[in-house]
């Protein structure tokens, strides 16, 4: 489980949901020191640990840490980083939703832009 664990603390690492491990540490409630040795498998990660970090981090698969059935992340939700510092979790459902709504705004451009090219030819 380790194994597994270390590569949820590298991605949140790699996609800069937080930027050290300390930070990871502190949200999971545990010291640097004892991140560290979980980082180098010289601990066991506890029930504690997989709890808080399925509160903390809730785009990861506690199944998928416990015994690695399935994906690390869950598909329910996306990650999407903005501005490099924020994190925000949307699930498929508004993601979809937002992209309905941005086709429409399209749609209603194009239309505009039609418009404006019909009359710009009529003179």
């Amino acid at each position: 489980m380790n194994e597994r664990f270390i590569s949820i603390v590298n991605y949140i690492l790699d996609k800069k949901i937080e930027f050290s491990q300390n930070d990871i540490a502190k949200k999971l409630g545990i010291s640097s020191g004892y991140m560290s040795e979980l980082m180098q498998s010289k601990k066991a990660i506890s029930k504690q640990i997989v709890s808080k970090l399925e509160k903390v981090y809730p785009q990861f698969d506690i199944n998928w840490l416990k015994i690695k059935e399935g994906e690390m992340l869950k598909t329910s939700v996306i990650q999407n980083n903005v501005n490099g510092d924020n994190t925000i979790n949307i699930t498929q459902e508004n993601y979809m939703e937002i992209i309905r709504e941005k086709d429409k705004q399209l749609q209603k451009s194009q239309e505009q832009i039609d418009r404006l090219i019909s009359l710009l030819e009529k003179k």
